[in-house]
C-alpha cells in the first residue's frame, strides 16, 4: 500500500464474492485479501481463494512479483 500509494478496499465482501469460499477467509484479513484481489495481486483457483491451504514456492514467487510490480 505505501509504495504503490493503495487504498483500502471500501467494501471487502464485494471485492471478494468471486470466491466461492469467501466466507472462509478470516474476518480479521478480509480486507487485505480484498485489497490484494483487487490489485490482482492473487486471482484464485478454480473461484477460490483456498484460504486454509498451502502455496506452492512457483504461486509464492508469483503473487512476490505481482506485489512489487504493482500499479
Amino acid at each position: 500500500k505505501v509504495t504503490a500509494g493503495a487504498k483500502d478496499v471500501a467494501d471487502a465482501d464485494a471485492a471478494l464474492k468471486g470466491f466461492s469460499d469467501a466466507s472462509s477467509i478470516n474476518a480479521s484479513l478480509k480486507a487485505g485479501v480484498a485489497l490484494a484481489a483487487g490489485k490482482g495481486l492473487v486471482i484464485g483457483n478454480k473461484g477460490k481463494f483456498n484460504p486454509n491451504g498451502t502455496a506452492t514456492r512457483a504461486e509464492a514467487a508469483v503473487v512476490i512479483y505481482r506485489a512489487l510490480t504493482v500499479k
